[in-house]
């Protein structure tokens, strides 16, 4: 049995030229949601592949005090590094 987001992805993406869909599997589990794997910078199996977090475009950021904040490359471009990669220099 496949986990419901995959099911929707195949389902409501059917005929469509341009598909979503998951790289690789994350760390093993079956059950994991796309916020989690974003905040964890989760890493799967494959060791040819990048981590997740590599592939996002934007996220919604809820700061501390409430505030939603859409976060990509040109909104609230300050956050969107924070959120999606930290490396070392």
């Amino acid at each position: 049995m496949r986990p419901p987001l995959i099911d929707y992805l195949v389902n409501v993406q059917r005929d469509r030229q341009k598909q979503w869909g998951i790289i690789q599997k994350q760390t093993g589990a079956d059950r994991l949601s796309i916020g989690g794997a974003l905040a964890a910078n989760v890493h799967g199996r494959g060791l040819k592949f990048r981590p997740f977090i590599d592939n996002v475009e934007s996220f919604v950021l809820i700061d501390s005090a409430g505030t939603v904040r859409k976060c990509d490359p040109q909104e609230n471009s300050e956050l969107f590094p924070l959120g999606v990669k930290i490396q070392p220099d």
